[in-house]
C-alpha cells in the first residue's frame, strides 16, 4: 500500500459517468487544472478544486478514454495468487493494488479532474453492473465458503454469523458474491487508480492517520452543488430522537448525475429504477424527499452505495439526506482542507468507530 501511495502522490483525480450531458453531470469549469500541477490522491491536497459547472460539457473523447483500460484491468486477478486464505474466511482476501494511473492517459484535451470524474463513476458502474450482493468481503470474486453459507439459514438479515445479506439471495446474480459500503468505496478507487484506502468504516470516515483525502468541514446536505464526483459521503444510524455524537455507520459515494423524471422514463437514472434499489422500509421516506425536491424546484442527486441487496445507484434523498454527517474528497480537494476536524468527527481507535460530533446539517 506504500507503494501505491508513492506512485498516486506522483497524481490522482476525480471523475463522473460517461452518460449524456442531458442526464445532469456535473463538470469542471474550464479552469486550467491542468496546468496547477498534479492531482493529489490521500493526504497532501492539491490544487484548489475547479469550479463545477454542470453545463459545461466534456471535451470530444474524454469520456471514451477514462475508462480504456477497464477491460484490461479487469483481467487481472483480483488478489496475488501468493495470497494465503483460508477456505472458511469470512471476508476473503484483500484485493491486489491495481496498476497506478499515468498522466499519460489523460488525452491533451481533457481536464485531468473531468476525466477523473469519468473513471470513478465508470468504476462505480462497472461494479454495480456484476450482479454482487451485499457482503462483507473485501473482493468481488471472493465467494463464501460453503460452510459459511449454512450458517444464514437462521439469520433474518445480514449479521451475526451471516456474511451476506438475505435479500441479495434471491435477487442478486452472484448471490454469495459481494461487498459492503466501505469496502465497495475503497475497491472503486483502486479499480479505478490504483488507490486502496483503509476498508474499515471508522478509520475511513476519520482517522487521522488512514482517512482518505480531505475532509469537507463547511459542507452541508443543502450544499450539494460543492460536491464532485468521487467524493465520500459519510452517514449515520437513525437521527430520530437522538443528538450527536452519533457513530457513522455507512459511506456513499457522489456520481454527479441527476434523477431521470421523464415521464415512462425506465433507464438506470430513471426515479422508478433508483427508489426500488432502497431498502423497502426507506422508500416512503425517499419518496416524500424527492417530491419535496421537486415542489422547491430542487435537483434530486444519485448516489452509489452498497447496502440492501448490493451495489446500484440510489437517490440521495429519505435516510441518506437526513443522516448525513460529512464528506471527504480524496481526488484534488481544497488546498486549506484537513485531514479532520473534531469538531465535526471524533475517532475512537480502540473501536474503530467515527463518531459525528456536529449538530445534524
Amino acid at each position: 500500500m506504500v507503494t501505491s501511495r508513492l506512485c498516486l502522490a506522483a497524481w490522482i483525480a476525480v471523475l463522473a459517468v460517461a452518460a449524456p450531458a442531458s442526464a445532469g453531470r456535473r463538470r469542471p469549469a474550464a479552469a486550467s487544472d491542468r496546468a496547477t500541477g498534479p492531482l493529489i490522491v490521500r493526504g497532501t491536497p492539491g490544487s484548489p478544486g475547479a469550479a463545477l459547472d454542470p453545463r459545461a460539457p466534456p471535451a470530444p473523447g474524454c469520456a471514451a478514454s477514462a475508462a480504456a483500460d477497464f477491460a484490461e484491468r479487469a483481467a487481472l486477478p483480483e488478489w496475488p495468487s501468493s495470497t494465503s486464505v483460508s477456505k472458511t474466511s469470512r471476508t476473503g482476501p484483500h484485493p491486489r493494488v491495481y496498476p497506478a494511473v499515468s498522466p499519460s492517459q489523460v488525452p491533451p484535451q481533457c481536464s485531468p479532474t473531468a476525466w477523473a470524474w469519468e473513471r470513478v463513476v465508470s468504476a462505480m458502474l462497472q461494479t454495480n453492473a456484476l450482479g454482487l450482493n451485499y457482503c462483507h468481503h473485501h473482493a468481488p470474486a471472493w465467494v463464501t465458503p460453503l460452510e459459511q453459507r449454512a450458517r444464514c439459514d437462521a439469520e433474518a438479515d445480514v449479521g451475526g454469523t451471516c456474511n451476506c445479506n438475505l435479500v441479495g439471495l434471491e435477487t442478486r446474480p452472484r448471490p454469495w458474491q459481494g461487498l459492503d459500503c466501505s469496502n465497495y468505496a475503497a475497491w472503486v478507487y483502486n479499480f479505478a487508480f490504483g488507490y486502496y484506502p483503509t476498508s474499515a468504516i471508522g478509520a475511513q470516515a476519520c482517522s487521522p492517520r488512514s482517512a482518505p483525502g480531505r475532509l469537507l468541514a463547511n459542507v452541508t446536505r443543502r450544499d450539494q452543488a460543492r460536491l464532485a464526483p468521487g467524493d465520500l459521503l459519510f452517514i449515520t444510524g437513525s437521527t430520530a430522537g437522538r443528538t450527536p455524537p452519533l457513530r457513522v455507520s455507512h459511506v456513499i459515494m457522489w456520481t454527479g448525475l441527476a434523477v431521470d423524471f421523464t415521464p415512462g422514463a425506465g433507464g438506470p437514472l430513471a426515479n422508478a429504477t433508483l427508489v426500488a434499489a432502497l431498502p423497502a422500509k426507506q422508500r416512503p421516506g425517499a419518496v416524500k424527499c424527492i417530491a419535496d425536491a421537486r415542489a422547491a424546484g430542487r435537483p434530486v442527486w444519485v448516489i452509489s452505495d452498497s447496502t440492501h441487496d448490493g451495489p446500484a445507484l440510489r437517490p440521495f434523498c429519505g435516510w441518506y439526506y437526513s443522516s448525513f454527517a460529512f464528506a471527504r474528497r480524496i481526488i484534488n480537494p481544497p488546498a486549506d482542507a484537513p485531514v479532520n476536524d473534531e469538531a465535526v468527527a471524533l475517532y475512537d481507535a480502540e473501536r474503530d468507530d467515527c463518531m459525528a460530533t456536529l449538530s445534524l446539517q
